[in-house]
């Protein structure tokens, strides 16, 4: 979805902005935005320009932010992003997932929310609409972090994402979320190792996407006769 491939490229410029901020000048950023825009749908809707206007300007924040301050002791560019902007700094791209998405339903991911990830359960169990709201964010949050795992995993392998079983993954980050609640802080990276190892027995085989099974219905056979109209005499 170009949503989804806008929303990566917002990544790379948080990522330049704090490893080079001095190098997020206004040529950089007219570069950047002309690239982000050519990869959304055109002609370009209102909403995601918005965004990517929007990310310009978090970009300048998020350079002048590191500027005066040494980001080489961070473990991680993202970890940055949080100590200078909070969760507001990821509000883009997840906005522009959230568009793709409601341009663009992917029949396969609302199968792994609906019938693996909740269970097959109908509804939602709150009733009160902040309480469905928490739990939609909460329903949201947990099915990217299963996929951000399986795309981690898939980088190491150097693999699509889609190569990894959703299924499998969901199962054994779940379980492995209930040894880590027990867990001493110091033993979680030695657990993330070893999900990651697991999680590479389940690398599928690759799609062949000539090869389709359309939905179809079998006719019942029946012991009775059929009942046909009467020819006209």
């Amino acid at each position: 979805m170009s949503g989804t491939v806008a929303a990566a490229l917002v990544d790379d410029l948080w990522r330049i902005a704090i490893e080079e901020p001095d190098s997020i000048d206004d040529a950089t950023l007219a570069a950047w935005l002309a690239e982000a825009t050519a990869a959304l749908d055109q002609p370009v809707a209102k909403e995601p320009a918005a965004v990517m206007r929007k990310a310009v300007r978090l970009a300048r924040k998020l350079a002048r932010y590191w500027q005066e301050r040494d980001a080489s002791s961070l473990p991680d560019w993202r970890n940055g992003v949080d100590e200078a902007l909070g969760a507001f700094g990821w509000e883009p791209q997840l906005d522009l997932v959230r568009w793709a998405l409601d341009a663009s339903p992917d029949p396969m991911t609302f199968d792994e929310v609906k019938t693996h990830t909740l269970e097959r359960e109908e509804t939602l169990r709150s009733r009160a609409p902040e309480r469905v709201r928490q739990e939609l964010w909460g329903l949201a949050i947990g099915y990217n972090l299963v996929r951000l795992e399986m795309e981690r995993v898939a980088e190491e392998a150097e693999l699509e994402p889609t190569r990894i079983s959703f299924i499998m993954a969901l199962h054994f980050i779940c379980d492995e979320w209930l040894w880590c609640a027990s867990a001493s802080p110091g033993a979680i990276p030695r657990h993330l190792k070893k999900l990651r190892a697991d999680l590479r027995r389940f690398i599928l085989p690759a799609r062949r996407s000539k090869r389709r099974y359309p939905r179809a219905v079998k006719i019942k056979m029946s012991s009775y006769p059929r009942k046909r109209r009467p020819e006209p005499s």
